[in-house]
């Protein structure tokens, strides 16, 4: 359920209302870092995992936007697959992980990175960003 709040307020509130005159990654760039600082509590309470749960997080800010932007903004598609990709993340990579939490991680983390560069490369950074479906923030 918390995923729906996030998306809500990140994805379908706040990011359209970003200045159009940065670049789509940019902004998620941007997003990414807020989200990280958002979920600090939570990476504080994983010891000793902090950077790789802030890195993690921002990656899949990028891998999100992806997936919001090229849904036509849909903050809907965008909860959808932020509730999958924890379930997933969640069923499989404690079982990869055979090194604990801190491992965990870092897998995580090399996974969210893995995709976001490859969308970003795929995408030459737009993130499937179209220019037509922004909110116009001066509303």
């Amino acid at each position: 359920m918390t995923t729906l709040f996030e998306e809500t307020g990140w994805r379908a509130f706040a990011l359209p209302r970003f200045p159009r005159d940065r670049s789509p990654l940019a902004n998620t760039l941007i997003l990414g870092v807020l989200l990280a600082g958002w979920h600090l509590p939570v990476a504080l309470s994983e010891h000793a995992a902090l950077v790789p749960y802030l890195v993690a997080t921002v990656a899949s800010a990028v891998v999100t936007n992806w997936v919001f932007f090229s849904g036509r903004e849909s903050a809907l598609l965008a909860w959808l697959y932020h509730t999958s990709a924890n379930t997933a993340g969640q069923f499989f990579l404690p079982a990869l992980s055979t090194q604990g939490r801190v491992t965990y991680f870092w897998m995580l983390a090399a996974v969210n990175l893995t995709v976001a560069a490859a969308i970003v490369l795929a995408t030459r950074g737009r993130l499937g960003y179209r220019s037509e479906s922004r909110v116009d923030s001066s509303a």
